[in-house]
């Protein structure tokens, strides 16, 4: 892993320039976040008529932690009481609220 979220080519880089992200899954909305970030103007289109309520359960464990860390959504994670693994026990880890 870098200092850095991902490696990103200067020359690639066009300030404000549109991008399409297709579908509103994990890798969907990450991927808007990190282009947001970069600077370009992102649209995220989804298929599906709205938001699932149930939601698909996951695990947070292993590089998810520092992905989460890095996009500054780590300790709101918790705060929401989603459970994140204890990587040295392999048990959840309860999240306090503060």
């Amino acid at each position: 892993m870098t200092d850095q979220p991902f490696p990103v080519d200067t020359f690639a880089q066009q300030a404000g320039a549109a991008v399409l992200v297709s579908g509103a899954s994990f890798a969907g909305l990450a991927t808007a976040f990190w282009m947001n970030r970069l600077g370009y103007r992102v649209t995220v289109v989804e298929v599906a008529g709205g938001l699932r309520r149930g939601g698909t359960p996951v695990d947070i464990e292993g590089e998810a932690i520092g992905a989460l860390a890095r996009m500054g959504m780590l300790m709101p994670s918790a705060r929401r009481r989603f459970p994140l693994a204890d990587l040295s026990s392999r048990k959840p880890m309860t999240a306090r609220s503060g």
